[in-house]
């Protein structure tokens, strides 16, 4: 048989003949010993011992709570047990109202420490006034709580960016179900022109679907049919949206037809191109004929950008036929023109580019 002996040697303590017949640590450190020497396993030991130090020192407080209860209690029971032996009854009773049940020690200790101590009042006080705090921060159903102000401020956006993509995504939609991209255009003209007449100065006429004078192929040719009230000119317009940029052969043969079917003066020959990436060969504002005029605006423009291209095509229109009449020096109109027309197109570019951030923007955001 082994005798386990402790020495203590200073801050070291050495355990000799030391017998462990726990299986779990004896299987350990079996395993440990094939790839470890005895020093590390030394080593190891003294670590395991370590740690059930500070295990015991990190029991529970309710245990530690406990020991101390069957501690007084016991301390009681002995100090009954000596009181009855050796005291007087007096003696015992002063002892009982200091450490009894019902004693100003043990009164004082549950007062301080126990469940409904004082220390115990003040954290449940403190912890219900944070509690309070937070929730009044966080209630949704309070309108004035700084979450619910930011909450509704967020939901505000979020539907008007929202309502945004969704006008967007529906306008898109529409255009892509209308069975006639030129009818829709015509449409946006007609809009424009019937706006727009009276400050014009002329009387408009949608001819989109009324016979001219032309035969019958060429009946319908001219989409709508401006007339200057003070000289009686006449000014036709075409709307045509293509799948193909026109040849500028095209453009004169088709104003050619529209002039003679509706006995105009001067044609506006307006178009609108799809395609961003090139411009049509007769350019985008561009007098290609003595009296004809061809016009192109952007599908993707904003309305006002195509509303003042549309106005400036008439105002052009309306001083050719003017001069024509006489008594009007064509050149300083026209100059006059140019010039606002060379301002207006940088503004448009400006709304164009505008309007394409503000779309790029609201849909980065309804991604994120």
């Amino acid at each position: 048989m082994h005798e386990n002996r402790f020495r203590f040697e200073g801050d070291r303590m050495r355990i000799r003949d030391l017998v462990v017949d726990y299986h779990e640590v004896v299987a350990m450190f079996r395993d440990m010993s094939e790839s470890a020497g005895d020093a590390e396993l030394a080593d190891r030991l003294a670590k395991l011992i370590y740690l059930g130090y500070v295990a015991d020192r990190s029991i529970i407080t309710t245990a530690k709570v406990d020991y101390v209860k069957e501690g007084f209690e016991s301390m009681t029971k002995s100090i009954d047990s000596k009181i009855e032996n050796d005291f007087a009854d007096a003696v015992r009773e002063k002892i009982d109202e200091f450490l009894g049940g019902e004693g100003t020690f043990t009164r004082e200790m549950q007062e301080t420490f126990g469940e409904d101590g004082k220390h115990s009042q003040q954290i449940q006080a403190l912890m219900d006034e944070y509690r309070a705090k937070l929730a009044e921060v966080l209630d949704p159903g309070n309108d004035a709580s700084p979450f619910r102000i930011l909450e509704k401020n967020m939901e505000e956006k979020y539907s008007a960016i929202l309502q945004f993509m969704n006008r967007q995504a529906g306008r898109a939609s529409a255009e892509e179900r209308a069975p006639q991209k030129g009818k829709k255009f015509e449409d946006l003209v007609s809009g424009i022109l019937g706006e727009s007449s009276q400050v014009l100065g002329c009387n408009m006429e949608n001819t989109s679907n009324k016979r001219g004078i032309s035969g019958k192929a060429n009946a319908k040719k001219g989409d709508f049919v401006l007339t200057e009230k003070k000289t009686g000119k006449r000014i036709v317009l075409e709307a045509k949206n293509l799948a193909k940029d026109p040849a500028t052969r095209q453009i004169l043969q088709y104003a050619s037809i529209a002039l003679e079917n509706r006995e105009a003066d001067y044609c506006v020959y307006l178009y609108s191109d799809s395609d961003d990436a090139g411009m049509p060969e007769a350019g985008m504002f561009n007098e290609v004929a003595e009296n004809v005029l061809f016009v192109a605006v952007s599908e993707s423009d904003p309305h006002e950008a195509k509303k003042r291209m549309i106005l400036f095509a008439c105002s052009w229109a309306l001083a050719r036929v003017r001069a024509a009449d006489g008594g009007v020096d064509l050149d300083e109109k026209m100059g006059r023109l140019e010039t606002r027309l060379r301002k207006s197109l940088d503004t448009i570019k400006a709304i164009k580019t505008n309007s394409q951030d503000i779309t790029n923007a609201c849909k980065s955001m309804m991604a994120d």
